[in-house]
């Protein structure tokens, strides 16, 4: 393993999956984040999607990570300090590239890359200097969609303004920090996903990733509205976040309007 992936503090460039007993909530990485629509009435489980790491225990790293439907193979011979290829072929193929600040230990920018028919998605990212912690996400696709989000931090609260399309959806979640901490292996990302009003990440590889070294608090509760998201964590017997239950509820009548599980094994 290069050297330089040793200081990319993403946990996809880890030269050894960890197996030492882990901490509570700590910078453990996952094999499987699953996804699950959850009845109010009945409590049955319907699978959505899942997030799932491949670990080769003969080279000691990770070879690809599905999303859903999708798989994303890591091709290591073209690897460098900034940039990382998916479902590499040649130029003439679909593949997907993120290029990263190996200074800042950040991801600049992801894009997907189609070249038939010719078509660029790009999401990229700032951040605040000090800390690393995101600060702006911004997804473009030509011609189609484009939306950004920035977020603005204030003691346990993070602010969320949502802007899609130029102004066709414009919106603000009110993000409540608990105590704990995701760590930096957990996608932050894909775990406030589900309460975002205006525009999507796709079902792609960002949805599996943590985009900077800062290890974001895992959120309590998003407020917008009327609307108000409520989140229960569960440990498993290595004090590991095993589980994450999302509430949608109404805030003036208190009813539940869905149910979101999400499991992660190790």
């Amino acid at each position: 393993m290069k050297k330089y992936l040793l200081i990319i503090p993403l946990f996809l460039f880890s030269c050894k999956k960890d197996t030492e007993s882990p901490r509570a909530l700590l910078n453990v990485q996952a094999s499987n984040i699953t996804f699950y629509n959850v009845d109010i009435g009945t409590g049955t489980e319907t699978f959505q999607y899942d997030i799932r790491y491949y670990y080769n225990t003969s080279t000691e790293r990770y070879d690809s990570i599905g999303v859903g439907v999708n798989s994303f193979i890591f091709d290591y011979d073209q690897v460098d300090s900034s940039l990382v290829l998916f479902n590499w072929v040649n130029s003439s193929l679909p593949y997907d590239a993120i290029r990263l600040d190996p200074n800042f230990n950040t991801v600049r920018d992801y894009t997907e890359i189609r070249p038939s028919p010719d078509y660029w998605r790009t999401s990229r990212f700032e951040y605040v200097d000090s800390t690393k912690r995101l600060s702006k996400y911004t997804y473009d696709y030509p011609g189609s969609e484009h939306f950004e989000r920035t977020y603005t931090f204030h003691y346990d609260t993070t602010f969320i303004h949502a802007d899609e399309n130029s102004g066709s959806c414009t919106s603000t979640d009110t993000l409540i920090n608990s105590v704990y901490t995701l760590g930096t292996s957990m996608p932050w990302l894909t775990f406030i996903e589900p309460a975002a009003h205006c525009g999507s990440m796709g079902y792609n590889i960002l949805r599996a990733l943590s985009v900077s070294g800062y290890a974001n608090p895992l959120p309590a509760r998003i407020l917008n509205g009327d609307a108000e998201v409520d989140y229960t964590y569960f440990g498993d017997t290595y004090s590991r976040l095993s589980q994450v239950d999302i509430v949608f509820k109404s805030r003036s009548t208190g009813a539940i309007t869905s149910k979101l599980r999400i499991k992660i094994s190790y």
